[in-house]
């Protein structure tokens, strides 16, 4: 079975976005080039965020927006594509994530270092070394958690998604 990494991660204001991420893509060696698509949950416009990817925008609900991540990491564990960004602009108040998943594929030829594995999966329990994360938003309690350098998952209706810190 393959695995989707988390390469990078960036979380800030919606203004300040372009920037950070400019800056996460150059810390983790990685070309914007490289990214054959760009995933946005919420219909807010990002100004002056520009990647030369197939784009997508998609409505923020909660549910069909955990079902998106689980989709994204299914395709990349076929390496279709190898690297996509995926953004969520989640309700006022709360910051801007943005992250780089990838394939070990990608990872492999590119000579990146994943922080991180992804794994969609069914409901369960939650596991050992495993915490339960707060669902105020899709990507930021991910971020947060990794950040803090702890495994997680994040369930939502019939979805769980867990983030296995490397």
């Amino acid at each position: 079975m393959s695995e989707t990494y988390w390469l990078l991660s960036t979380s800030t204001t919606p203004a300040e976005l372009p920037a950070a991420l400019q800056q996460a893509l150059q810390r983790g060696g990685i070309q914007p080039t490289w990214i054959a698509e760009l995933h946005t949950l919420g219909n807010a416009p990002l100004p002056g965020l520009s990647l030369p990817a197939a784009a997508y925008t998609w409505p923020v609900a909660p549910c069909s927006a955990q079902r998106l991540l689980n989709l994204l990491i299914d395709s990349v564990q076929r390496n279709a594509p190898e690297l996509l960004a995926l953004i969520e602009i989640p309700p006022a108040g709360l910051p801007v994530t943005a992250v780089i998943l990838g394939s070990p594929t990608a990872a492999g030829r590119r000579n990146l270092l994943p922080l991180a594995r992804l794994h969609s999966a069914p409901p369960q329990p939650p596991l050992e070394n495993m915490e339960v994360l707060p669902y105020n938003g899709l990507l930021l309690p991910l971020h947060q958690a990794l950040t803090a350098h702890r495994s997680g998952s994040l369930s939502q209706a019939e979805l769980t998604t867990l983030l296995e810190v490397l």
